[in-house]
Formats: structure tokens, sequence, C-alpha cells
């Protein structure tokens, strides 16, 4: 396959794959994403529905713009924790963590693998149509915010009309320490870190979105992208 006539794109396709799982891998286990998520925790602390909203489209625009699928799995029982804290069940936490990355990944604008390699591949302009993604997008985000909140409201209510309900008695007792101000304690020397992380993906918005309108930008738009996730 390597020797064919495709045998570049199928390296760049690779080593891009490659690149980003490390760089995933990296920021999870320094501590970077459970940082910056503790802090939109602390920020919104006391709008709890803002910040099932705000979690859900964060974990969104992970499976929808970088095509993070598996790589949150770390994280799940984090936000598990977190909605035990607010008052709701195990389906809550689940729903605004996998649940939310797995529909962004399906409702994808620039998922470098489903949208990406796969125009690449066909030879079309790299991330070339992103208008109605975006509207596919905000279509599947509302649709899965008003069945979160639905749920969650419910749930405050009445603990019982949980389904899972008697499943996760146990599971509540581990995380009933749980404290978004200590995470974000433990990793209070993340600044620099996340400042420079957020200049990268800065970068990274701006290789995608300029690849359609500028031919040289969209011929190496993956290893571009690929390149600036190791990096950050």
């Amino acid at each position: 396959m390597l020797a064919g006539p495709d045998n570049l794109t199928i390296i760049v396709i690779i080593v891009f794959i490659l690149m980003v799982g490390v760089a995933f891998a990296i920021m999870d286990k320094s501590g970077i994403l459970k940082a910056a998520l503790a802090r939109v925790v602390r920020r919104f602390g006391g709008q709890k529905y803002v910040l099932l909203l705000v979690i859900t489209l964060f974990f969104m625009a992970l499976g929808s713009f970088f095509g993070i699928f598996e790589e949150v799995v770390p994280l799940v029982p984090l936000m598990i924790a977190l909605a035990y804290s607010l008052g709701w069940d195990t389906l809550t936490g689940l729903g605004m963590s996998i649940l939310a990355t797995n529909v962004g990944f399906s409702a994808a604008i620039t998922n470098p693998f489903t949208v990406g390699v796969a125009q690449g591949l066909a030879e079309l302009p790299a991330f070339s149509g992103a208008g109605y993604r975006i509207v596919i997008f905000i279509v599947f985000y509302l649709l899965l915010a008003m069945f979160l909140t639905h749920h969650a409201r419910k749930v405050e209510k009445n603990p019982q009309a949980s389904p899972v309900f008697t499943e996760e008695q146990a599971t509540r007792q581990k995380y009933r320490h749980f404290s978004a101000d200590s995470i974000a304690n433990e990793h209070k020397g993340t600044t620099p870190a996340l400042i420079f992380l957020a200049v990268c993906v800065v970068l990274i918005f701006a290789t995608l979105f300029a690849g359609p309108f500028i031919p040289t930008i969209s011929d190496y738009a993956l290893p571009i992208v690929g390149l600036l996730f190791l990096v950050a």
C-alpha cells in the first residue's frame, strides 16, 4: 500500500494520527485537561445548568473539531463526580462527557479523521463545506442540551427517578469528596501551559479554516495541524 501512487498521502495520514494520539496522551498525563475542566467548573460553579451546557459544548467541540473519541475516557470519572456534587446522577455525568464527545464526533465540523482524511483521499479542498456542518453541529448541540437538561432536572427533583439510582450508590460514596478547587490547586502551576495550549489551538483553527481558501495551506493542512497538536 505504501508503494502505491497515493503513498505520500497515506504516510502523512499515519504520521498525523500518531501525532494527535501522542499529543492528547501527554496532555492527559500532565493534568492539563483536568486543570482546564476544573477552571471551567470554578467559573460556572454557581450556575449549574449553565455549567452543564458549557461542559457539554466543550466535549462536543473536542469530538467535532479535533476528532477526540475514546481519549476522553480518563475524564469521565471527573464528570461523574461533578454530576454527583451537583445533585445529578451517573447518566448525567456520562451524557455531558462521553455522549457529548460521541455526538460531536458524529456532527463533525473539522474532525481530522472523518472530514480531513476523507477529503484528502477524495482530493477535495481541506475542510471545505464547513458551513453546512456548522448548522448540523448547532442542531445536534441544542437537541443534546435539551435532553440532558430535562434529565438533570428530573433527577434533581426526584433522585429515585434515575434508572441507575440503586446501582450508583456505591459509586457515590467513592466520589463523595470531589472538589474542583482541590483539582485546580493540584495543577495551579499549569497557567503558562494552558496559555501556550490556547495559542496552539488558535493556530490549529486558523490552519483549518484557511485551508479551503489558500491552496498551499490546504495541501499541508494535516501535517501542520498534527505538528501543532504535538507541540501543544
